[in-house]
């Protein structure tokens, strides 16, 4: 048998009154209408001004007990019944919206939407899976549509008379959050539907969440709901009540669940601050025990209407695109096996910017150079405090021979080494704004041999004065730009090469900044990298034009 659940309102819109059977009588209510006669009145009129048609009459005939309704005396005081007045559409309003997400089925709609975009009745909206939108309803209720959401706004209903409104929500897919407002005194229905499940209530917090419309997971949050399956004949309809901080379930087949008490919130005490690289906002969560799934929401405020970042996840890892450096809110609930968010915990959160590694100066990747004169060096990194670079034998530095943790130039002189392969990595330190230090990734390590120095410096033929590296991929040309200025708007450089390295040997001396982009074999251009600073210098130059080299085969600057 297929079920319908029915979350039960205190009050329910009275229905449009039939133009072909009106009653005789509407009771009178304090919300009523009161219209003076003016000359020239009648009811067939006044029917037609105030309810749906001038066929309707005989219900203010009725209502006002009229024996001669067709000898209306001006200055006489006719009820016009609230019970009996049309509901008319109303809007909706976006009140926040991050990411992508579309509007279909209103006429003469644009698919796309921002903030202040006004919804009507009929209208579809589909949230993609970077989307999240905060919408206002007539009556002051406020619904959140999560990402990978497909909902319709089907019924939208105001009477003009008292302001009772009739809200109809169609869940086709995805999840919808509902911050009920306080029943107004002129009554409202309220709906959130699926093909299995109807939900209908008055200031209430509570969420629905379905796969594909077939089934329905309902969590209360604050308030109370009835639950029931739809009336068949006259039988006893069995009634399930949630109290606040209880669900249940309807799956695909329509059958109902019991009440259950919701997952615990989950302990976000360690979670104060979150480190990002420039690319992605990680980190865990407490294992989630007997919870399936994590939904995890990140926004500008603490009631979560304003959400820039949220999703579900099935593992206790959290992963979404880097968010700007500031204060947020984060809200967190484990999913049970049956889809029923649990409650929620919320603490604001602190979100900083790992800083990005160098690139790369010299020496250059599996170069010779002196063991008795290294000296490793890579490009500055604007806004930060210092650089980090190891020294080590083997490539996974677990036991570094050399580590400068707080070096204010990025440049390392180690001492005398022993010959054979050695690898250094690089990486930057910056001040939060909270006034802790945190260091950022290591850039990929990178190999050089030690040998003993020659005798004499020797004339470098077409030596390498000045150079930067960056991680190689497969495949992939770069474009390099070097500028005077971090805005680059002062360009000396705009090429696409095909090595990861280049030579800033040609440029005249002083501070430049270079970044990167990436480029893969389909043509697909990524972001810039983060700009790094260089210094150049002149070099003494033999009377070829190559620069002459040092012991340690580097080229030998001016002073």
């Amino acid at each position: 048998m297929r079920w319908q659940v029915l979350l039960l309102a205190a009050a329910a819109m009275p229905a449009a009154h039939a133009q072909t059977n009106p009653p005789a009588v509407y009771p009178a209510s304090a919300l009523d209408l009161h219209h003076t006669i003016q000359p020239g009145d009648s009811l067939y009129r006044l029917a037609g001004q105030y309810l749906a048609s001038a066929a309707q009459w005989p219900v203010l005939r009725d209502s006002n007990t009229l024996r001669t309704p067709h000898l209306l005396q001006p200055g006489q005081i006719i009820r016009i019944p609230a019970a009996a007045l049309p509901a008319q559409p109303v809007a909706a309003a976006v009140t926040f919206i991050q990411g992508q997400v579309r509007q279909s089925g209103a006429p003469d709609a644009s698919p796309s939407l921002s903030k202040g975009s006004t919804l009507t009745e009929g209208t579809q909206l589909q949230v993609a899976p970077d989307g999240f939108i905060s919408i206002q309803l007539a009556d002051g209720s406020v619904i959140k549509l999560q990402a990978n959401t497909v909902l319709t706004l089907e019924r939208m209903r105001r009477r003009p008379g008292n302001g009772a409104t009739a809200l109809d929500l169609q869940l086709h897919q995805g999840s919808v959050e509902s911050v009920v407002a306080p029943q107004p005194p002129a009554g409202r229905s309220f709906h959130v539907r699926t093909r299995r499940a109807m939900a209908s209530v008055r200031g209430t917090e509570f969420t629905v969440v379905t796969n594909d419309g077939a089934d329905a997971a309902t969590s209360v949050s604050h308030g109370s709901v009835a639950v029931q399956p739809p009336a068949s004949g006259r039988q006893v309809i069995p009634t399930v009540e949630l109290q606040a901080g209880e669900g249940n379930h309807v799956d695909a087949q329509g059958r109902l669940g019991a009440p259950r008490k919701l997952a615990s919130p989950p302990d976000l005490a360690a979670l104060s601050q979150l480190l990002q690289t420039a690319q992605q906002l990680a980190f865990s969560l407490p294992a989630p025990g007997t919870a399936n799934t994590y939904q995890v929401r990140i926004a500008h405020d603490e009631s979560l209407t304003q959400v820039v970042r949220n999703g579900a996840f099935t593992a206790n890892t959290i992963q979404f695109p880097a968010l700007p450096e500031g204060a947020y809110f984060m809200g967190v609930r484990a999913v049970d096996a049956q889809g029923i968010l649990g409650l929620e915990a919320r603490r604001p959160v602190d979100i900083e910017t790992l800083p990005p590694p160098p690139f790369y100066q010299s020496p250059a990747p599996g170069q010779q150079i002196s063991a008795n004169s290294a000296v490793l060096r890579c490009t500055g990194v604007a806004n930060i405090q210092w650089f980090h670079i190891q020294l080590a034998r083997t490539p996974d530095f677990l036991h570094p021979e050399v580590d400068g943790q707080r070096l204010s130039t990025c440049e390392l002189t180690p001492p005398a080494l022993l010959p054979g392969t050695w690898y250094w990595r690089a990486a930057s330190v910056k001040e939060t704004r909270q006034g802790a230090f945190v260091s950022g990734p290591f850039a990929a390590p990178q190999s050089f041999v030690a040998t003993p120095p020659p005798p004499t410096p020797t004339l470098g033929a077409g030596a390498q004065t000045s150079w930067i590296f960056w991680d190689a991929k497969p495949g992939y040309t770069y474009r390099i730009q070097v500028a005077t200025d971090p805005s680059f708007l002062g360009l000396v450089t705009d090429k696409v090469i095909t090595d990861a390295a280049w030579s800033l040997e040609n440029l005249p001396a002083g501070r430049y900044h270079v970044r990167i982009q990436s480029i893969s074999e389909s043509g697909l251009a990524a972001e810039f990298s983060e700009a790094r600073q260089v210094d150049t210098r002149s070099f003494v130059k033999a009377t070829d034009g190559t620069a002459v080299l040092a012991a340690d085969h580097l080229p030998v600057g001016r002073d």
